[in-house]
């Protein structure tokens, strides 16, 4: 029998709308961003699990990071927000919708699926997608709310989005999940 060790994750992913009043020249600077910790002290750093990162090699890969990027606006913002759930997403089911209505009276009333009859699936995927434009509706005007709200928190900031996400190891994982930007103004959203 193998058994595994350590961190087991169900693979995921974030992206994080993370603010800079001051753009780091050096990696030094950038653990004194992130980590508010003395010049050369390089040796505290994220738990995530069972290990332990260095401020300085979590540092050094949003330094890095930060190297290819350029500034994003605010309405870029608001897609990246867009692109997975964040606090605020309204929660969704199609559970007692039109479509879920359709589907179960048809299979009830012709004892087949909608899936096994070509006019019922077409009826049936057009009052899915009427429920799924709704719903996205909802959740770009749940994502501009909630920039509207946190804007104030950006202000002056050069604001950069950052991806990280823990199928990549251990380190990867410590990124995503390890609070790295708590000190700055950020905003995280998952992808699962």
């Amino acid at each position: 029998m193998k058994i595994r060790k350590g961190f087991v994750s169900n693979s995921s992913s974030s992206s994080f709308v993370v603010g800079f009043k001051k753009i780091p020249q050096t990696i030094e600077e950038m653990i004194y961003i992130l980590f508010d910790y003395e010049n050369g002290d390089t040796h505290r750093g994220s738990n995530w699990g069972d290990e332990c990162y260095y401020a300085y090699e979590i540092a050094e890969q949003v330094f890095n990071d930060l190297k290819d990027k350029t500034p994003i606006n605010d309405e870029e913002i608001i897609n990246v927000i867009n692109s997975g759930w964040f606090d605020g997403s309204p929660e969704f089911s199609h559970i007692g919708k039109e479509s879920w209505k359709f589907r179960c009276s048809f299979k009830k009333e012709n004892g087949v699926s909608v899936y096994d009859d070509e006019e019922a699936y077409k009826k049936y995927i057009d009052l899915y997608n009427i429920e799924n434009e709704e719903l996205y509706r909802k959740i770009r005007e749940a994502a501009k709310n909630l920039f509207i709200k946190e804007k104030s928190k950006f202000k002056d900031c050069s604001v950069f989005n950052f991806s990280y996400g823990d199928e990549d190891g251990q380190f990867m994982s410590v990124m995503e999940h390890g609070d790295i930007f708590i000190r700055l103004p950020n905003i995280q959203i998952s992808h699962h």
